[in-house]
């Protein structure tokens, strides 16, 4: 019985961990989505043309 408590809290750990480094894997995804955004920003505001395709996609 105590071997089988043990390896379920085992069990509970590992799970722990693994939504800890999902959750890392999500932020890490959003800051480069946001670093791609900056980028998008800062090509647009390289090209100072009076239509720019990301002026649609990205509404000031």
């Amino acid at each position: 019985m105590k071997d089988s408590l043990v390896s379920i809290k085992d069990s509970l750990v590992s799970i722990k961990d693994s939504l800890a480094s999902i959750k890392d894997s999500f932020t890490s995804i959003k800051d480069s989505l946001v670093s791609i955004k900056d980028s998008l920003a800062s090509i647009k505001d390289s090209f100072p043309i009076p239509y720019s395709p990301f002026s649609e996609s990205y509404p000031a």
